[in-house]
């Protein structure tokens, strides 16, 4: 993950990785945050103010937190976490917990609970884009922001009825979903509404997150090999073989 506002620019690339034999190191080419012999890492996510893990050691799952002071990441944060890192936005930390979605704060090594809100139905996928939480249902996606005016709380924008999708990635504007063996991609209107766009086939099953880089939409399909395929709009224009499990791209470069 891209770590903006370090004072060593050429140091803003960390990554996350999981030991063979047990435990995890986080860390760039010039510094190591964490360097554990036991448990594994989740999730690595990159806020703006820092970097955000959630790990899993022997069963319990804690979330960690390094922000940025004085143009170096400092460790401010190792605590129970009870549900899943989504993202982070700044120091607001996003959680997935059931049917639920918490939001925290953190300020002064405490996490400050956000008043939050319940989906009545499964999670299947989310998103942080702009600000706002967005949440994949059995039914369709919700929208949410943080609205601080009165009491701190999520509040939902809007609700877009797409059932029976299996996951979405979001870039701007650009809304991509699928189902099984298919691609849906539609444009995000600033009134939520959709219109649509493409719609393409495909065969196998989505492994993975999907990836957008500039035009192009990489999408994780296994069939009798797992291959990357990327398509701009509804035409397939590139295949990436060799069993990659993932893969992500360098905004500054191009």
């Amino acid at each position: 993950v891209n770590v903006r506002g370090l004072e060593l620019t050429d140091e803003s690339l960390y990554w996350a990785i999981n030991k063979r034999t047990g435990g995890y190191n986080i860390g760039s080419i010039y510094q190591t945050l964490s360097d554990e012999v036991e448990g594994n890492i989740i999730k690595l996510v990159s806020s703006g103010a820092g970097l955000f893990a959630q790990v899993n050691t022997q069963g319990q799952h804690r979330l960690l937190a390094w922000t940025i002071n004085d143009g170096a990441l400092v460790q401010t944060l190792d605590s129970e976490l009870n549900g899943d890192l989504i993202d982070a936005n700044g120091f607001q930390i996003y959680i997935s917990n059931g049917q639920a979605i918490t939001v925290y704060i953190l300020q002064q090594g405490e996490l400050l609970p956000v008043i939050g809100e319940a989906v009545n139905e499964e999670i299947i996928a989310t998103q942080m884009d702009a600000g706002r939480i967005f949440v994949l249902s059995e039914s369709g996606m919700y929208i949410y922001h943080i609205d601080a005016t009165n009491d701190v709380r999520l509040v939902r924008d809007a609700f877009i009825a797409i059932p029976g999708m299996d996951g979405f990635s979001l870039s701007g504007d650009q809304l991509y979903s699928w189902s099984a063996n298919s691609l849906y991609q539609n444009q995000l209107l600033d009134d939520y509404s959709l219109v649509e766009i493409n719609q393409t086939t495909y065969n196998g099953q989505v492994t993975s997150s999907a990836i957008q880089d500039g035009e192009l939409f990489w999408l994780s399909i296994s069939d009798i090999e797992t291959r990357w395929y990327a398509y701009r709009d509804s035409e397939l224009v590139a295949i990436l073989a060799n069993n990659i499990g993932a893969m992500a791209f360098n905004e500054s470069t191009a």
